[in-house]
């Protein structure tokens, strides 16, 4: 028996699921029937709405994504069910008189999974066309904020002259009143506010981002051992040092690490650099955990290009749970490096830039 299976893109209800790699999505979907209704014709129906609501979510969650979606789209359809927990048929209507069956369903995501996906089944390349890529990722947190300002107050100078005359024929008296007024205007100036953060790489991001990448097909290089090979051209500590004063590095450290990994005999490719700014431990108020915001900025320079941005992410928040302030942070910057890295390498993958 012949079907007709119609897909709805769905955005009616986004929301994350209580615990890390899981997300609720609602679908709609409705498939097509002759006759009587049957259990088949349900579950096709069923199936159009898981697809909608995977592609819905996708698309407003994770739209760095979406172009790799598009291109293995059929492939996670064909075995949908994969990727979806479990769900629920929150309604369902038959109309007799077009034969068609449509039903909403709430789907929860494996997200990790999907996203995983997406990752690998991007565009792949094969290994000679693999591409070097190095990066230099920093923990900040903030140690100081120095604020400066200039204010000069109101000054005002009056001076008032009081002249009295008095008569027999009559009982008056005459004021005259001559004012000379200066006036110094208010002003303050205020400088912006000088942050001053403490940086620091850290194992947990390096370990992280160079997994991702590796995974996506890159032959990622260490910059520290890079150094050396540039003539320190390229020096970690630069970028700490930029990043200690600012939200991005210098215009001198961006170039002279650009001339020494385009000097190399085996060039690098491309540069990623990011920051991913602690901030303020907070008390999760399900749990009873720690929980600490993690902010990062990345961004993937092509050193053949002039140093050319191809890729940018960020600002994204993320938070890491744990009982100790120490694990909530590795948590954190574990979760927000990962999660930076794949969004890059979607960014360039959906560009088809390696």
């Amino acid at each position: 028996m012949k079907r007709l299976i119609f897909i709805f893109f769905a955005l009616v209800f986004s929301t994350n699921a209580c615990f890390a790699g899981v997300a609720e999505y609602k679908g709609v979907g409705q498939a097509s029937y002759s006759g009587w209704l049957d259990k088949d014709e349900k579950l096709a129906a069923e199936t159009a709405a898981l697809e909608a609501a995977l592609e819905g979510w996708i698309s407003e969650n994770h739209d760095s994504h979406y172009a790799n979606y598009l291109q293995v789209k059929d492939d996670m359809n064909s075995h949908i069910r994969d990727f979806i927990i479990k769900y629920v048929v929150l309604d369902s209507e038959k109309d007799s008189g077009t034969k068609r069956f449509k039903v909403v369903v709430r789907a929860t995501i494996n997200e990790t999974k999907v996203l995983s996906y997406l990752v690998n089944k991007g565009e792949q390349s094969s290994a000679a066309e693999q591409a070097y890529l190095t990066f230099v990722f920093v923990a900040r947190e903030l140690e100081s904020v120095n604020s400066q300002h200039e204010k000069t107050n109101a000054i005002s100078d009056t001076n008032t002259k009081r002249i009295e005359k008095s008569g027999s024929d009559s009982h008056r008296e005459l004021s005259e009143t001559n004012t000379n007024s200066t006036t110094t205007n208010s002003k303050e100036t205020r400088y912006n506010d000088q942050r001053i953060w403490r940086v620091s790489t850290a194992n947990e991001i390096n370990v992280a981002i160079g997994d991702v990448f590796t995974d996506a097909n890159y032959l990622v290089i260490d910059a520290d051992l890079l150094e050396e090979e540039t003539s320190y051209l390229l020096d970690v500590e630069n970028f700490i040092r930029d990043y200690e004063q600012g939200n991005d590095v210098t215009a001198q450290t961006r170039r002279e690490a650009l001339k020494g990994l385009k000097s190399l005999d085996d060039p690098i490719d491309y540069l990623a650099i990011g920051t991913l700014d602690i901030d303020e431990q907070l008390q999760d108020e399900v749990t009873g955990n720690i929980k600490v915001p993690v902010s990062v900025t990345a961004q993937i320079l092509a050193i053949h290009k002039r140093g050319a941005a191809v890729a940018k992410v960020g600002p994204v928040q993320y938070f890491g749970l744990g009982p100790t302030a120490i694990v909530a942070k590795n948590n954190a910057l574990k979760l927000a490096a990962e999660d930076v890295a794949k969004q890059l390498v979607a960014k360039l993958s959906a560009k088809n830039i390696r």
